[in-house]
């Protein structure tokens, strides 16, 4: 059936595209987002300089474990940073006991910001940080809502990205807060003294004692990570016969 071209039918199915409203709000936008890609990119590589990171704290005196508290924060919040770089520097700035308390003050910080984002931002923006396919991974298999299974989690060298999931469970902030710390205060306390030894190796000694153990992690990394996982699922599966603990909706 054809249709006159001014009846209401012919205007309902035929309607021209929508324009914008506001094309200099889209403009706007879209050079914020250029310029924030390319300041988190530039921090990125900040980030992961070992040496800027203990020029620009060094060089800001009585401020410096300030500008290092901060900037352990931001790589937590930066997920994919590896955070190593910013503790081996609190180690050799600081020595190992100071470099240690910092260390834990940015965790602290920086495990809070990320948790409160996963939270009020929700599901999209964790999955923009993680994954999609991680995420319903991690959501299929733990719901982890009590404090003791997220100090054990935290106790192994899992992704920071990890905050940001316990935004979106049913765990408290303050709960959550004592677990992060407590969980990672171990690693932290190896990896500040381990920068603080590095400082006083000659080079000689230094190659080896580094290369070593990189190239050990890089030819175990996918036993060691299966094992991280068997040894989370044992956790889960022990600790999800307690009382009160939430377990996974099945699909």
């Amino acid at each position: 059936m054809e249709f006159p071209e001014n009846t209401p039918s012919r205007r309902k199915n035929f309607r021209p595209p929508a324009r914008p409203r506001h094309p200099r709000l889209l403009v706007t936008a879209a050079a914020a987002l250029v310029f924030a890609i390319a300041g988190a990119s530039a921090l990125l590589i900040f980030l992961t300089d070992e040496a800027q990171i203990r020029a620009i704290v060094a060089g800001a005196g009585v401020w410096g474990p300030v500008i290092y508290i901060l900037l352990q924060a931001v790589q937590i919040v930066l997920a994919p940073v590896p955070g190593q770089f910013v503790t081996l520097a609190a180690g050799r700035l600081f020595g190992p006991f100071w470099g240690f308390v910092y260390s834990l003050a940015g965790t602290a910080l920086g495990a809070s910001a990320a948790f409160w984002l996963g939270r009020l931002l929700g599901r999209p923006v964790v999955e923009l940080l993680v994954g999609a396919d991680e995420l319903a991974r991690w959501e299929r298999r733990w719901r982890p809502d009590r404090p003791v299974l997220w100090f054990l989690v935290l106790l192994l060298p899992v992704p920071d990205a990890v905050f940001y999931l316990a935004g979106l469970t049913a765990i408290s902030w303050p709960a959550f807060l004592l677990a992060a710390v407590l969980g990672r205060a171990p690693g932290l306390l190896l990896a500040s003294a381990f920068g603080y030894v590095l400082g006083e190796l000659p080079w000689w000694v230094l190659i080896p004692v580094v290369a070593v153990p990189l190239g050990l992690y890089w030819l175990f990394r996918r036993p060691l990570d299966r094992y991280r996982r068997r040894l989370l699922r044992r956790w889960y599966r022990s600790i999800n016969r307690h009382r009160g603990f939430r377990p996974a909706q099945k699909s």
